[in-house]
């Protein structure tokens, strides 16, 4: 199977397919949940092809982000935390130009490389 066939079969609702998925989201919610109480920074882009399966991955990464990360917990959006922080909310999004956004990066990287863009 292809990451593509697998995820159609996931969204179709193919058992198997959605607990990889799961797990996948499972282990990434752990390692953002490590990079949010290291770093305690306000915003975690998800980038890459993981972007296209983002709906599927979604639900683990914040189970695990809600139990491993006090910080996220404190900062989420809408926490009451988050509302009185001046650093705001900690928030965890999909990159908005999916998995081109390393691609699209790497094409304007020649006009800002030189500290003039």
């Amino acid at each position: 199977w292809s990451a593509r066939t697998l995820a159609e079969a996931a969204f179709d609702g193919n058992a198997d397919a959605g607990q990889i998925y799961t797990d996948a989201g499972h282990a990434l919610g752990i390692g953002l949940a490590a990079l949010v109480n290291t770093l305690q920074l306000p915003l975690y882009v998800v980038g890459g092809g993981l972007v296209q399966a983002w709906e599927l991955l979604k639900p683990a990464i914040f189970e695990e982000l809600h139990h491993r990360s006090y910080v996220y917990r404190l900062t989420e959006p809408g926490s009451v935390v988050a509302t009185h922080n001046p650093k705001g909310a900690t928030h965890v999004l999909p990159a908005e130009l999916g998995p081109d956004a390393g691609l699209l990066g790497a094409c304007i990287l020649p006009f800002t490389a030189n500290g003039q863009g």
